[in-house]
This record gives C-alpha cells, structure tokens and sequence, in this order.
C-alpha cells in the first residue's frame, strides 16, 4: 500500500464491504478539509498547552520562591537535631540497603541538604550538601549534585569532584 492508498479513508474493514469513499462523491473532498479543520484546530490546542505550561512555570517559580524561607526555618530546625540526615538516610526504605558502613560515617558530617529547582523547573534540580567543618573525610564544604533533563528525555547528571584527605577514600 503506497502513500497516496493510505489517504483514501476506508469507512469498513469488511472484505464483503466495499465501501472505500468514492471521490467523485466529493465525500473524498470533504473529508479532507474536515483533517485540515482538525489540524488547524490542534495547532490552535498545542499553542495553548504551551500557553498553560507557561503560567504553570510563572505558578511554580511564585511558590518556590514563597517555600523558601519555610525550608529556611526547617533546615534551622533539622541542624538541633543530633544526626538528623544520618537517620534519615539510614531509615529510608530504598537508601538504607544501598549504604555502606562507611557512607554512614560520612553522612554524620552532613549538616544540611538543600533541593533547587532550575529556574525553569521543568529541566532539573540540583542538591546541594554541606558538611561540617571538622568532617574528617574531604576538604570541601559543600558538595553539589545536579541532574539536568534535555528535551528529548535524557538525564545528565554533574556532580563537584570529591577532594578526599589522606587515606580517606576507601573509607567510604
């Protein structure tokens, strides 16, 4: 079956049938202004999804910026309690079977965890870590994750380089 065959609508699938849309009926010429009038109209559809992902977007990065001083406070919060990240991530129904003895004395150091969504929230996040000052495991403060989703689907995730103290590596 060639292209211009698939055009030509079948009303029935039955072989007894033989109603295939005759087009000197002019039935055929209606039809295709009726898939004309059906595509203008999902052009005009997609314009405004486009249109509402818009505002969604506008809503989102309000109610971001509205949740920020309340994940101020709850981080305030969190760093008064002893070991907080420590049991959560040792307490979590997926993390716990994946953490090793080792992780977890790392994660003691962890003072706060911070998630920021890309300005466009749609395309990705970025966690931020910081460790306390007297973590005896690397030198840096804050360690970065970021996770970045492309228009075709794709996860491209970046992370800061680890600088690990002497002999410190194999002990994570």
């Amino acid at each position: 079956m060639g292209f211009e065959d698939a055009k030509r609508p079948r009303i029935a699938d039955d072989a007894e049938d033989d109603a295939i849309v005759d087009e000197d009926t002019g039935a055929y010429e209606e039809i295709e202004e009726n898939l004309e009038k059906l595509t203008k109209l999902q052009e005009d559809l997609e314009k405004i999804n486009d249109e509402a992902s818009d505002k969604v977007l506008e809503v989102e990065q309000k109610y971001n910026e509205i949740r920020r001083p309340v994940y101020t406070n709850r981080a305030q919060i969190i760093n008064s309690i002893p070991d907080f990240w420590l049991t959560t991530f040792a307490n979590h129904p997926l993390l716990s079977s994946v953490l090793s003895e080792g992780d977890k004395q790392v994660f003691s150091f962890l003072e706060e965890l911070d998630v920021q969504d890309n300005q466009d929230v749609k395309s990705g996040y970025r966690i931020r870590f910081t460790w306390a000052e007297d973590n005896p495991y690397f030198t840096d403060r804050e360690l970065c994750k970021e996770f970045t989703f492309a228009d075709d689907g794709t996860l491209s995730v970046q992370g800061t380089q680890i600088h690990w103290k002497p002999g410190m590596v194999s002990a994570a």
